[in-house]
C-alpha cells in the first residue's frame, strides 16, 4: 500500500476531523496510484494518521475511511458501518418507513449515499448513489450483495426494523455528473434483488406524516430512473417547519402553487394536513417534466379536492404564474448553482424564480423558499429573498428557517456537508 505524507498545513486542517485531503496538501507524488484504491495517511514526522482511498485525477485526491491506519476495510467492515448509522437513524425514530442511511462523509462513507425505501408490499429498496472511484472499487472488489448480506444478518441480531435480503433490492445508481469529477464513466443502473427495473418504475413506499409521527403517506415514484434516489427524504423537516406553522385560512378552500413539484412531495404533505383540519384543496403543480407531473398527480390527487398539473420550464417562464392567486407557495428548485463558475447567474435564477412566487401569493398566505446549491450559502439565500421582495412589492413576516433532515446530519468540521437551507414567512394581511 502506498503512503501519502500530508504538508503541516493539510495536517492542521485533518487533526479538526475534515475528512478529506487535497492534491496540493500531499508532499510527495501521488502518480503512482491508481484512482481508488487503498492508500495510508502520514504525517511529515512519519506518524500513519489514516487509511482512505486516493485519486491523483481528483482535487480531493485522499477521503478517509478509517483513523485507524490499520483498518481491515471488507464487507464486515461496511456491515458495521452500516449498522452504526442505522441506529443513530433509530434513536430519532426514522427507520420505519423511508429514511436516508447513508449520508457519505456524515456517516464516515466519503463518496455514498444510500435510501431507504419500506415499499407498501413489506419489503425494502435500498438505493445507492456511488460517486467516487474509490466507493466504485471496493463495491466492485467486495461486492454489494455481500456487504448488505452482512449488514442486514448484524442489523437482525440487534433489532433493528430492517427485512432480510430476500425481501430486499438493491439500486446501484452511477449516473450522477458528480462522477466526472473523479474520471468516473456515467452508466447504466444496476437492480439486484428481489424487484426488477418495471417493478420499482412505479414503486409504492411509505413516508412518514409530518405531523402525526405514527401515521404513513404512501407515495409512487421511480426510483431507477427518478432524480437522485428517486425521492427527495431531506425535505423532512422543512415539510414539518411549514405544516406546524400554517395559518388559519379565511375561505374554506385553500389554493397551493408547488414549484419544481418533482412528485408532489410538499402538496401531498400539505393536502393531507389541511384535510385533516376541515379545507378543500386545490394545489397546481408545475414542473419541467411530465413524468414528475404524472406521478404528482397519483400522489396528491387523493388527497385534495382539485389537481392540476402543468408542464413549463419555471426559471424562463415563470413571469406567467398569475399574481396574488394562491394561499401556500413552494418553491422548491433543483441546485441552480452547480459550480462557483455558475454562482452568478444562479443567483440571478434563484431572484428570478422567488420573485414571480412571491408575487403568486394572496395577502395573508404562506410562503416557504429552499436552497440546496452547496454555493449558496443562507447569507446568499436571505440576500435573494430580500431582492425578490422589493421586486414583487410583497411584504412577509419571515417566522422561521430549516435545514436539511436529521437523517442527513451535519458535521461542523464538515461545512461542505451544509447544503439544504429554507426561509418560512407570512405575508401580511392588507389594511382595510
Amino acid at each position: 500500500m502506498e503512503t501519502w505524507i500530508i504538508s503541516p498545513r493539510g495536517e492542521k486542517r485533518f487533526a479538526t476531523g475534515h475528512p478529506w485531503v487535497f492534491s496540493n496538501e500531499i508532499t510527495n507524488s501521488i502518480k503512482a496510484v491508481a484512482p481508488g484504491h487503498l492508500v495510508q495517511l502520514s504525517s511529515s514526522r512519519g506518524q500513519a494518521l489514516a487509511l482512505g482511498y486516493g485519486n491523483p485525477h481528483s482535487l480531493i485526491a485522499f477521503r478517509t475511511l478509517s483513523r485507524n491506519p490499520l483498518e481491515q476495510i471488507d464487507a464486515h467492515w461496511f456491515a458495521k458501518k452500516l449498522v452504526t448509522a442505522a441506529r443513530f437513524r433509530q434513536s430519532l425514530r426514522l427507520c420505519e418507513n423511508s429514511h436516508r442511511l447513508i449520508f457519505s462523509e456524515a456517516d464516515e462513507l466519503s463518496g455514498l449515499i444510500v435510501d431507504c425505501f419500506k415499499l407498501k408490499n413489506e419489503s425494502q429498496v435500498f438505493v445507492l448513489e456511488i460517486l467516487t472511484a474509490g466507493l466504485e472499487k471496493l463495491f466492485n472488489d467486495l461486492g454489494p450483495q455481500n456487504i448488505f448480506s452482512a449488514f442486514l444478518n448484524l442489523a437482525r441480531d440487534t433489532g433493528l426494523p430492517y427485512y432480510g435480503m430476500d425481501k430486499t433490492t438493491l439500486v446501484l445508481k452511477k449516473d450522477n455528473s458528480f462522477r466526472r469529477m473523479e474520471n468516473l464513466e456515467l452508466l447504466e443502473t444496476e437492480v439486484l434483488g428481489a424487484q426488477t427495473a418495471t417493478d420499482l418504475a412505479c414503486a409504492e413506499f411509505l413516508i412518514t406524516q409530518s405531523l402525526h409521527k405514527n401515521e404513513s403517506l404512501t407515495f409512487q415514484a421511480d426510483l431507477v430512473h427518478g432524480q437522485k434516489t428517486g425521492f427527495f427524504l431531506d425535505q423532512r423537516s422543512n415539510i414539518e417547519l411549514l405544516l406546524s406553522r400554517l395559518p388559519d385560512f379565511k375561505n374554506k378552500t385553500v389554493r397551493v402553487l408547488d414549484l419544481f413539484c418533482y412528485v408532489g412531495q410538499w402538496s401531498a404533505q400539505i393536502a393531507n394536513e389541511l384535510q385533516k383540519r376541515g379545507y378543500q384543496v386545490e394545489v397546481t403543480c408545475v414542473d419541467a417534466s411530465q413524468k414528475a407531473l404524472d406521478n404528482a398527480q397519483k400522489n396528491i390527487a387523493p388527497l385534495a379536492s382539485q389537481f392540476k398539473g402543468q408542464k413549463m420550464d419555471i426559471v424562463e417562464k415563470c413571469q406567467e404564474i398569475p399574481p396574488s392567486t394562491y394561499d401556500i407557495v413552494v418553491c422548491d428548485p433543483p441546485a441552480l448553482i452547480k459550480s462557483k463558475k455558475d454562482y452568478a447567474a444562479g443567483k440571478n435564477a434563484y431572484i428570478k424564480i422567488n420573485n414571480a412566487a412571491l408575487r403568486a401569493l394572496k395577502p395573508g398566505g404562506a410562503f416557504i423558499s429552499c436552497s440546496c446549491s452547496q454555493h449558496l450559502s443562507d447569507e446568499d439565500l436571505v440576500e435573494v429573498l430580500t431582492t425578490a421582495m422589493a421586486k414583487s412589492r410583497r411584504d412577509i413576516n419571515w417566522v422561521a428557517k430549516g435545514q436539511q433532515g436529521p437523517d442527513h446530519p451535519m458535521r461542523l468540521e464538515f461545512p461542505q456537508g451544509t447544503y439544504l437551507n429554507s426561509w418560512l414567512g407570512l405575508a401580511k394581511e392588507q389594511t382595510p
